[in-house]
């Protein structure tokens, strides 16, 4: 058995997959496991793949037809076996220390260790550091004060350190609670993975070593922003839900979660499409009434947020958001 398991989802990145596998194989820790999961590439990514785990057996592929990122993720979850998982994209690369660093900064008392990204701009041929470095800095000083975790502390970080990329996990917190990402949503969902796995993590490390290096691309035109921002929202409703169901529902949970599931839908964009309108009013509608009569420990200034809330969106429709985008920094 591997101390580490890599964990790799790979779909038409056949232009960057080289660079990402060298920098794997090329790395001063060895004692690891690179599961490659091809998520139904139709270009020569698996070429490439079965190539380099001809030349390395620490390279595992294993196939299937195209589910997403985070269902390839589940899937190399589920295969690892190992101490240790980090996850990285196969258009991103690491210095070939990476392993080595995390691995040095874990002790048994932690269950993650995080280093700092080193952002590539495709366009202009340049590395940025990441621009929230001194903010974690700060918030990481206050979370590791404490005896006992400051739950706001927790969602600051992990909003800061959403990408499970860069990242040292212990594989049993993973595995001994059942945490996977969502697989039916495709936005936000690091996020929500991350803030599970930090409510079970007894302690969170951070290093300030560039070891994780993101490729920044530039943004297809037909990306559409208002579908991001309404799958930011069912990740978020996602996360509430399944915070419920493990039990995580005190009061300062519970609060921030109506936070920012309000903050999310008030960046659902301006002039919503027909084709989304009535689902997602629906869809706000049936959370808020969830929150308010379902979900345990939510005190009364947040039951008159989310009371206000359902009175805008069933009283004023698709002005509702126009409405709440105004309310939205008060509440």
């Amino acid at each position: 058995m591997s101390i580490i398991s890599i964990i790799i989802p790979v779909y038409n990145v056949e232009k960057y997959l080289r660079q990402c596998l060298d920098s794997i194989v090329s790395q001063t820790f060895t004692d690891f496991e690179c599961i490659c999961v091809n998520d139904g590439s139709t270009d020569n990514s698996l070429s490439i793949l079965q190539e380099y785990a001809n030349k390395d057996k620490r390279l595992k592929i294993v196939s299937q037809k195209n589910e997403g990122n985070y269902s390839a993720r589940n899937r190399g979850i589920k295969l690892s076996n190992s101490e240790y998982i980090t996850f990285i994209d196969s258009d991103d690369w690491i210095e070939n220390n990476y392993l080595e660093k995390l691995y040095s900064n874990i002790t048994v008392n932690d269950d993650v260790v995080i280093c700092v990204f080193k952002t590539y701009e495709t366009k202009d041929n340049i590395f940025k550091r990441d621009p929230n470095f001194a903010t974690i800095s700060k918030l990481y000083k206050k979370l590791i004060a404490q005896k006992n975790k400051h739950i706001k502390n927790i969602f600051k970080f992990t909003d800061l350190t959403r990408s499970v990329c860069g990242k040292l996990y212990r594989s049993s917190v993973i595995k001994d609670n059942n945490i996977m990402f969502f697989d039916n949503i495709r936005s936000s969902v690091d996020y929500s993975f991350n803030i599970i796995f930090n409510m079970y993590a007894k302690n969170i490390v951070f290093i300030k070593d560039e070891l994780y290096i993101y490729r920044k691309q530039i943004l297809s035109v037909t990306s559409n922003n208002e579908n991001l921002r309404i799958n930011a929202f069912y990740s978020f409703v996602e996360l509430i839900k399944n915070l419920d169901k493990r039990n995580f529902n005190g009061k300062i949970i519970k609060h921030i979660c109506i936070n920012h599931l309000l903050h999310r839908i008030g960046k659902i964009s301006k002039n919503v499409s027909e084709q989304n309108k009535k689902e997602i009013l629906k869809s706000i509608d049936k959370t808020l009434f969830y929150l308010l009569n379902n979900s345990k420990n939510i005190g009364l200034i947040y039951k008159l947020k989310l009371k206000l809330s359902i009175f805008i969106f069933k009283n004023f429709n698709l002005t509702g958001f126009k409405i709440f985008r105004i309310l939205k920094n008060i509440m």
